[in-house]
């Protein structure tokens, strides 16, 4: 059964790339033009009329352009709330399939989370090479291993919430809105736009609460620093992944009798 799921999989997950730019003029050209337009404003903000600059985490003495910075967090950020965003409607919106039959549905958010993760994670390596061999940043070794291995985590902790947002959204149609406020409570209690050296003491160690700070630490430690990172990093992000996988596939499997019922 799991190869004939896969293939299943495979299917939706090309069909759902298709479908996203359906009937558009640059078709799947919005793919790389809508992080790109995202990225341009927060340059032009920060970068351009604020011209912020950061402390350099190597040590070196000089300084950080703010969108170097900005961007190693910012990118993978994007793939997660995208990914969320579209999982957590999946199911709704392939109400049809699921009242027929004993059809996979979980293949729906899945394949909206993959999709999500494969426009951004290029962008994340296109990065990632311009810092290395473009813009004097060298990544060691350690951190070419650790750049997938990270995505590959953050991947898993994405797709484990989306099964658990998709299920929940066909009986709380009210989960969508919810989300969109949790997602952005979480990007501005993350390390994305700001470094954590810089929120006060005092409540710097409940930013560790937030499930993206550990990505957007380890990132930073990565693709700045060019380094592995820190033991910390792993045992947040890769518990926390490894739970909301168990939990959102068992929260699906619950409710899936339900769907069609409620559909």
């Amino acid at each position: 059964m799991i190869p004939a799921h896969l293939r299943i999989l495979w299917v939706f997950t090309w069909r759902e790339f298709r479908e996203q730019y359906a009937g558009s003029w640059l078709g799947s050209g919005w793919a790389l033009i809508q992080p790109v337009m995202t990225v341009f404003v927060y340059w032009f903000v920060f970068g351009v009329v604020w011209e912020l600059r950061l402390p350099e985490p190597r040590d070196t003495g000089s300084t950080l352009p703010f969108i170097v910075f900005l961007l190693s967090a910012l990118l993978p950020w994007l793939a997660f709330q995208d990914g969320l965003n579209k999982a957590a409607g999946a199911v709704l919106s392939r109400s049809e399939v699921v009242r027929h039959g004993a059809f996979p549905v979980a293949v729906f958010p899945v394949a909206r989370t993959i999709v999500a993760h494969l426009v951004f994670i290029p962008l994340v390596l296109a990065f990632a090479l311009v810092l290395h061999f473009l813009a004097g940043r060298p990544l060691g070794f350690a951190a070419w291993l650790a750049l997938p291995l990270l995505l590959g985590v953050q991947f898993a902790l994405a797709m484990g919430l989306g099964l658990l947002l998709a299920a929940l959204s066909v009986y709380v149609r009210d989960v969508g809105f919810l989300l969109s406020m949790v997602l952005m409570m979480l990007f501005f209690t993350a390390p994305i736009l700001y470094p954590l050296a810089q929120v006060p003491e005092a409540i710097r160690s409940w930013m560790w609460l937030n499930p993206f700070t550990p990505y957007a630490e380890g990132y930073h430690q990565i693709l700045l620093e060019g380094r592995w990172p820190d033991p910390g990093i792993w045992l947040l992000a890769i518990p926390t992944a490894i739970a909301a996988l168990w939990v959102g596939r068992w929260v699906f499997g619950q409710l899936r009798a339900g769907f069609a019922d409620v559909l």
